[in-house]
């Protein structure tokens, strides 16, 4: 499935606001409220709620069929709980622009990562990357262990 919906998010926030949007939605939908753009333009960042109109018109969903329009979402939440992540352990809090570039790099690979990330400040600096399964270990406590264990310091 390819929305324009999911091109803006990245993190694993990004991914649970669009999430929360979505359940308001349906729930609206399951109370039986009519729906028309200002009234779905309530639930959504307006970035959100644009790229949802384009997606909505892309698919032939017509905002006024309830059912048409319920079984989109759920295709869109099914489809965002299959997008896999890549998890980030960093030494302290990064900034969005950090962020923002790891992002816009992993966007460069052929499919859809969700970032998400912690903080361990006894990685002392670098980061620890786990993706599909494996870790990638670039912080500096590796290679200080690294070098203990070369120089035979133990």
């Amino acid at each position: 499935m390819k929305l324009k919906l999911l091109t803006n998010i990245n993190t694993t926030t990004d991914l649970e606001t669009l999430r929360q949007q979505l359940l308001d939605l349906e729930g609206a939908l399951f109370h039986g409220k009519r729906l028309n753009k200002e009234y779905l333009a309530e639930f959504f960042t307006q970035e959100n709620y644009d790229l949802l109109l384009r997606d909505l018109k892309e698919n032939e969903v017509a905002i006024s069929d309830a059912k048409a329009l319920n079984t989109f979402i759920n295709n869109i939440l099914e489809y965002v709980n299959t997008i896999p992540k890549v998890h980030f352990v960093f030494a302290v809090q990064p900034v969005k622009k950090t962020l923002n570039k790891i992002a816009k790099y992993i966007s460069t690979v052929d499919k859809k990562y969700i970032i998400s990330f912690s903080v361990d400040p006894d990685i002392y600096g670098g980061a620890v990357i786990m993706k599909d399964g494996k870790t990638y270990d670039y912080s500096v406590l590796k290679k200080v262990e690294n070098v203990i264990l070369e120089k035979n310091f133990s």
